[in-house]
């Protein structure tokens, strides 16, 4: 990355044109539920008029809240000039999703698990790019092989936004960005229990309780756990997942409130390793093709044992009617011990060519993000959301990593297990700081127009040793984004 400086006098002016821009960047969504009203009030559409032709009742659009939206934090109402789409928890429980990569399977633009059912990562591109993922608003950060798992059954939603978002956190896959809202409390009790059971050893209970701590109503929490095994696509490869994720909200009147949220997750077993060649599967053998469920890699050596720890708030305090503060905390921790053997190639005849990966360590994450969000009129037909924050994050993971080493040959045909293979690691460490100042705002004049601008400056600090190698980086970045949208009649 290219270090930037600049002088005060350019630190004065990116100040000045964040302030005054007119509108929102897609990737800092500003506009909530709550303000729906306002989005639904400045655009109408075909069918509203239509309907109202006809003597119907108009139907109003309701806000799409994408990226981020931890309550009033982040969010991007449905009039914004970009491709986004909500996956919310109803949907995922029809599809009977366990995993993010199975939750967007039927989504347009997304290939996912392209090497099959996969019980130790998730798999997914997005316009043929990877894309990053977040959760509750917070950048998991995959350092390598070090990488977070979240637990479908917790949450909500899954907001995803297509596309270039580097206003959102600074630093992000080209592909776009998935949110992942984790469930909260809400003001009514509910329970939601579930079993599953099937073949191959799949097991599953799951409870979700929404209660009311006090008579006033105004603490209330909700405990979600899940606890769960199943066998993978292919032989021995069995994994058991537990999950708990406790929250708490208390309303200390109608212009402040306080979320608390936790989780804790644990999985134990022998990873699935979904590579093989070419040969024996989609070319043809004079031994025929290569059993589905072959396991390629080593049973007495494959295990994951992953542990993942998060705790933080949400804040949110009503300045005046027209502004809002709003600051999200979060802390992660992640523990990881894996490792597995897989196949990479074949000798066109009846072996397979095969490596093995090793990662065992932590990463612990600091985020917090901290917003002002305005609404401010100007006369009858137009309105402008402005946006200003600072975010923080600091990254640490320590640990041993060996991406590829060599494992022997297995024969696909007639595999035998249990030979013995030197085993190596090298240390893997990374250390991250990045600071980000932006300001955006959204603009909507009249019923048909609306204007999009923001900026946003980074500044990001590394750290790094991999593969014997002492490396870093000290980066200065702008980021800036400007969209115009004509919401037609039709």
């Amino acid at each position: 990355m290219r270090k930037s400086i600049h002088s005060p006098k350019t630190w004065a002016a990116l100040a000045a044109t964040g302030c005054l821009a007119l509108a929102s960047a897609p990737g800092h969504a500003q506009n909530t539920a709550t303000n729906a009203g306002a989005a639904g009030s400045t655009a109408a559409t075909a069918d509203q008029a239509a309907n109202a032709g006809n003597g119907q009742a108009v139907k109003e659009l309701g806000a799409v809240t994408v990226t981020g939206s931890v309550g009033d934090l982040q969010s991007l109402d449905f009039y914004a000039p970009n491709s986004s789409v909500v996956i919310s928890a109803k949907d995922i429980e029809n599809q009977g999703a366990r995993k993010l990569d199975e939750a967007l399977q039927y989504q347009a633009g997304i290939l996912s698990e392209p090497f099959g059912g996969d019980n130790k990562v998730e798999w997914f591109k997005i316009r043929g790019f990877d894309a990053s993922t977040s959760l509750d608003g917070t950048p998991t950060t995959p350092n390598g092989f070090f990488v977070w798992k979240p637990e479908i059954f917790g949450v909500e939603q899954v907001e995803v936004l297509k596309g270039p978002s580097a206003l959102e956190f600074g630093a992000s896959e080209t592909g776009g960005a998935v949110n992942l809202v984790t469930k909260r409390p809400h003001k009514e009790e509910s329970l939601l229990m579930n079993a599953e059971a099937g073949h191959r050893g799949r097991l599953g209970l799951g409870i979700d309780y929404n209660g009311i701590a006090n008579e006033a109503g105004n603490v209330y929490y909700r405990i979600v756990a899940q606890a769960r095994r199943a066998d993978g696509m292919q032989r021995e490869t069995d994994m058991k997942s537990y999950y708990l994720a406790p929250s708490l909200t208390m309303d200390f009147n109608d212009r402040t409130s306080l979320t608390l949220l936790a989780s804790i997750q644990r999985e134990d077993g022998r990873p699935t390793n979904g590579f093989l060649s070419g040969y024996g599967t989609l070319i043809d053998t004079p031994y025929g093709k290569i059993d589905r469920r072959l396991n390629a890699g080593e049973p007495g050596f494959d295990h994951l044992k992953r542990t993942q720890i998060s705790a933080g708030w949400l804040f949110s305090h009503k300045l005046s009617p027209d502004w809002t503060f709003t600051q999200n905390y979060k802390y992660s921790h992640l523990d990881i011990d894996q490792r597995n053997v897989f196949a990479w190639s074949s000798d066109n005849n009846r072996e397979l060519l095969r490596g093995y990966s090793l990662t065992d360590g932590s990463t612990s994450n600091h985020y917090i993000d901290n917003r002002i969000k305005g609404h401010v009129r100007l006369g009858e037909s137009v309105e402008i959301l402005p946006v200003v924050g600072i975010d923080y994050l600091k990254s640490s993971t320590s640990g041993r990593n060996n991406g590829f080493g060599w494992a022997p040959n297995l024969d696909m045909f007639d595999p035998v297990y249990g030979q013995s293979f030197p085993v190596t690691a090298l240390p893997y460490d990374l250390h991250t700081n990045q600071l980000g100042l932006y300001a955006s705002a959204q603009a909507r004049v009249g019923s048909h127009w609306n204007f999009n601008a923001g900026i946003r400056h980074d500044r990001a600090r590394s750290d790094s040793l991999s593969s014997g190698t002492i490396a870093g980086y000290d980066a200065s970045h702008n980021s800036v984004n400007v969209g115009a949208m004509y919401i037609s009649d039709y």
